[in-house]
């Protein structure tokens, strides 16, 4: 109820349809959701959606070429199926004890067997109906090169990017900050 009336002192009333939406809200909807929607005195801008945010900072090439990717679920057990592909599957393939994938242009057999397994074994990355269906017309292989394009993308001849780095926030409630100016 606090957070309520936190932001129903952002709303802007300065003019009269202002007045009317706020009023129609109050009357006929009520809901948190139907409140941001209105329009504030300054506006909010989400940053971070309700449930898990996986931070990964990926690199290409000799270590270079440094990027950072949200990836967005609200499952739990997914978000940790993510992070461990990223700490085992996503790693260079150029490392002395690697066990990973990434770094390269094309995948060889074994390591296109060790994906297939990997996503057998850890069903958690698929959440959802649409995950379902996915996998199920398109295969293991294609599930996860589009799931790895969404985390670390792709390099500059079409391997997958080393995961460097991947860390998992959790949000109870979506996340505004207020643009002031």
């Amino acid at each position: 109820m606090e957070e309520i009336l936190k932001l129903v002192a952002l709303v802007d009333l300065s003019s009269p349809e202002k007045l009317k939406a706020f009023a129609d809200w109050k009357t006929n909807d009520g809901s948190k959701e139907g409140l941001l929607k209105l329009e504030t005195k300054n506006e909010k801008k989400l940053i971070r959606q309700k449930g898990y945010t996986l931070e990964v900072v990926s690199w290409e090439n000799d270590g270079d070429h440094y990027n950072t990717e949200l990836y967005h679920t609200e499952s739990k057990d997914k978000a940790l199926a993510i992070k461990k592909m990223c700490d085992t599957l996503l790693q260079s393939r150029n490392g002395a004890k690697s066990f990973g994938i990434s770094n390269g242009c094309d995948l060889s057999e074994s390591e296109e067997k060790r994906i297939i397994t990997f996503v057998k074994d850890n069903l958690d990355l698929v959440y959802g109906e649409e995950d379902e269906e996915y996998l199920e017309e398109c295969g293991e292989m294609d599930f996860f090169s589009e799931l790895c394009g969404e985390i670390v993308g792709v390099n500059e001849c079409g391997g997958f990017r080393v995961s460097q780095k991947c860390d998992i926030q959790y949000s109870k409630e979506d996340l505004y900050i207020e643009i002031i100016e």
